[in-house]
């Protein structure tokens, strides 16, 4: 079962990888890049396909948009500031 959103020749799917030494099934993300090999004549011969495990980095963001909801709905003052303490952002008010 793979879902993809095409995105030009590069996609972003959910592959199912078997682990042969559990033999386990593990739901993974994984950003591809297809590109098309062609002769001289423009004439198609191949397509070249590459493949990278971005699982982390989409845990990771999800992480980040679930504490954005949390500071969003805060009912206090929530503001981040740099080294110098100038504040760079805050949560609006509700």
């Amino acid at each position: 079962m793979n879902s993809c959103h095409l995105l030009n020749v590069e996609s972003w799917c959910r592959h199912w990888r078997q682990n042969e030494n559990i033999r386990t099934v593990v739901l993974i993300d994984v950003w591809l890049t297809n590109t098309k090999l062609t002769d001289d004549k423009g004439k198609l011969t191949g397509i070249a396909t590459t493949e990278r495990d971005i699982s982390e980095r989409m845990g990771a963001l999800e992480k980040f948009r679930r504490m954005a909801t949390v500071i969003q709905d805060s009912n206090d003052a929530i503001t981040f500031q740099d080294l110098e303490g100038n504040i760079l952002a805050w949560n609006r008010e509700r």
